[in-house]
């Protein structure tokens, strides 16, 4: 694209911001599932009573369910903040989507965004640069999240199908076209709207990740934003595992 996008002082700070947030990840992450750790441990003493009524029961599974899926959270963060990890490792791939839409699950509540998913896929697992392909999911959430604060859309579609040797993760839109921000530039830095301060930034380096992958960036106006990996490119096979 040649078309330019340039970011104001208060969005450059609040990358900035963001930047320095991000640096803590690795470390709050290794702390706070410590603290997890324990909460289970004390947990799994508790329900190893044999004389608990089935309310005691009850919370006690609610306790030890809330913990696991906030330790799966903290996974995803770690292994999203890797940097430059070149780690080949069989992924899961309804588990990774599962992990990064649970990442913003807080803010899609808050803006009264629904989550629905559609996973077609014959094989579940792919051997592939795990922390990169969250890492692209994660930006085309990110970027479907704004474009749906802008148009007003109260869904989103989160999909993996497969076709000949090709495996899409998509985001999508339901009713919204996207060639518009396209045609204004949505893949370039700094991707700002033209009637909002609202900026998306990443997809840029989706793309560059994408192709880092053997696979490819793409709008889809029945999928929306996708990634489409070709598998006979991949360090491994699919499986059904």
């Amino acid at each position: 694209m040649d078309k330019q996008h340039h970011i104001t002082p208060e969005q450059y700070e609040l990358l900035v911001t963001h930047a320095q947030i991000g640096r803590t990840i690795n470390g709050l992450a290794h702390d706070v599932n410590n603290y997890l750790g324990v909460i289970m441990a004390y947990a799994e003493l508790i329900d190893a009573e044999s004389n608990l009524n089935p309310d005691c029961q009850r919370m006690i599974r609610e306790m030890t369910d809330a913990v696991e899926l906030s330790s799966r959270m903290l996974d995803t963060l770690t292994t999203i903040s890797l940097k430059n990890s070149e780690r080949i490792a069989q992924c899961d791939v309804p588990e990774l989507i599962d992990g990064v839409a649970a990442l913003f699950s807080y803010e899609l509540n808050l803006n009264r965004i629904d989550v629905t998913k559609n996973i077609d896929l014959k094989h579940i697992t792919l051997r592939i640069n795990e922390p990169k392909l969250q890492r692209i999911f994660m930006y085309l959430v990110v970027a479907a999240i704004e474009i749906a604060k802008e148009s007003k859309c109260s869904s989103l579609l989160l999909s993996a199908y497969e076709q000949d040797q090709y495996v899409t993760l998509s985001v999508g839109l339901p009713g919204i076209d996207l060639g518009f921000q396209v045609s204004q530039g949505l893949f370039d830095s700094f991707y700002t709207f033209p009637d909002s301060n609202r900026m998306i930034v990443g997809l840029e380096s989706a793309c560059e990740l994408a192709a880092s992958l053997g696979g490819e960036l793409t709008v889809d106006k029945q999928h929306g934003l996708q990634v489409v990996l070709d598998t006979s490119n991949l360090p491994g096979e699919l499986s059904q595992d």
